[in-house]
């Protein structure tokens, strides 16, 4: 796991982990461009957005590969400044275990992207989920 405190100083452009766990938490961006980020390797993208309040958008994530994901609780939890979601309805989500609070607080969602083919049979844990969503 790494954690970004100061994102101006980082230019990320690989992704050798397995682990984004909280990489961009709390973080005041507004925007960023991560959509070239191959996530193949990736097990754990729990709170990788989480509390960023100032994100007003992100970037196309249609590509990234969560084939290997088991966990993105809390994903993108409290980004009350998210407008809108890009398409992520074709992710993998066989795998995960854990999806509680994964869109929770987003409360300037205008809409979601339709996720109504993601597979959930292994999810343990869903709780709040949509807490606070879509009002």
């Amino acid at each position: 796991m790494f954690i970004i405190k100061n994102f101006t100083r980082y230019n990320i452009i690989y992704v050798v982990t397995s682990h984004l766990t909280l990489v961009f938490h709390k973080l005041k961006i507004k925007n960023i461009n991560i959509s070239f980020w191959n996530t193949r390797n990736v097990i754990d993208m729990h709170g990788l957005f989480s509390n960023c309040s100032s994100l007003k958008s992100l970037p196309n994530i249609y590509y990234w590969n969560t084939r290997n994901v088991i966990d993105m609780h809390a994903l993108f939890s409290n980004c009350s400044s998210l407008i809108s979601l890009p398409d992520i309805s074709h992710w993998s989500t066989k795998d995960i275990i854990d999806m509680h609070a994964l869109f929770s607080n987003c409360s300037s969602l205008k809409s979601l992207p339709n996720i109504s083919h993601w597979t959930t049979k292994n999810v343990i844990d869903m709780h709040a989920l949509f807490s606070n969503v879509l009002h």
